[in-house]
């Protein structure tokens, strides 16, 4: 995972796609929130609806650790450089 991580990090990099983990973030976030929408329009009970929750969740919080943070955490050194900090 680590090694795949390094390798997509790399391909970003190089093409200057720095906010394209933010745009992966707001998309699985979109999505998450589409198909909450979509199962309560289809009359899914509570107990389903609380495991599509809990899923979604889940499928957040992994995008926010592994792209979105490492993203955060690079500008804000930039910006500490700047600074002077």
């Amino acid at each position: 995972m680590a090694a795949a991580r390094q390798r997509m990090e790399r391909w970003i990099n190089a093409r200057g796609i720095g906010g394209l983990p933010l745009l992966i973030a707001a998309v699985n976030l979109v999505n998450v929130t589409n198909t909450m929408l979509s199962a309560q329009k289809d009359g899914v009970d509570r107990e389903e609806m609380t495991t599509l929750a809990s899923q979604g969740s889940y499928a957040t919080a992994a995008v926010m650790s592994l792209w979105v943070m490492p993203y955060w955490q690079r500008h804000a050194k930039t910006w500490l450089h700047c600074v002077g900090q």
